[in-house]
């Protein structure tokens, strides 16, 4: 909820509606499309968003930038399957104790950076942060297998007024996770 007196935000308050209090946060940040609230919302499940609703247009969220809000431990065979920590088809996996894992970000969510990344003179969003990998065990033991740097970067399309996802700019990239952790 915003505040608001002679046009000004005199607060921004969370009122945990809709799941959204999990990993709820906010900034006031000026950009070439206006000036915005940027909220990491995210539902109960821990998954959610970068939404930037504009300061002169209450009328919603103006901008939603997807997966940047990631705490949620899922434990899922799918997400084992797709790191590889276990084989999509196995005839003996219903013989054994089923693996699963989760992908979570570190701290629960991606940091944004406000910027042109293109030189096209509009404002850019770039979500950085490290990406983990954790095996579920039985009693609920989490083991850390994979960790990634995640660099997504989200470009600014005039033509549409709306954020585009630059894969061709983006990176996801492994880094040795010690056998300590």
């Amino acid at each position: 909820m915003v505040i608001v007196d002679n046009d000004e935000i005199i607060e921004v308050v969370d009122t945990g509606l809709g799941g959204n209090r999990n990993y709820f946060s906010y900034d006031i940040i000026s950009m070439t499309q206006g000036d915005f609230i940027a909220a990491y919302c995210s539902a109960h499940t821990g998954n959610g968003y970068l939404e930037l609703v504009s300061i002169s247009e209450y009328n919603g969220v103006k901008y939603r930038i997807p997966d940047a809000v990631d705490g949620n431990y899922e434990e899922m065979r799918l997400t084992a399957i797709e790191y590889g920590l276990v084989p999509e088809y196995d005839s003996e996996w219903f013989n054994k104790e089923d693996v699963k894992a989760s992908a979570v970000y570190l701290g629960g969510k991606l940091q944004a950076d406000y910027v042109d990344y293109d030189q096209d003179g509009n404002t850019d969003i770039v979500l950085t942060g490290i990406q983990r990998i954790y095996e579920e065990r039985n009693k609920n033991e989490r083991v850390l297998r994979q960790e990634f740097h995640i660099r997504s970067v989200f470009l600014y399309d005039s033509n549409i007024d709306d954020f585009v996802f630059g894969e061709e700019f983006s990176e996801k990239t492994p880094v040795k996770v010690s056998s300590a952790e």
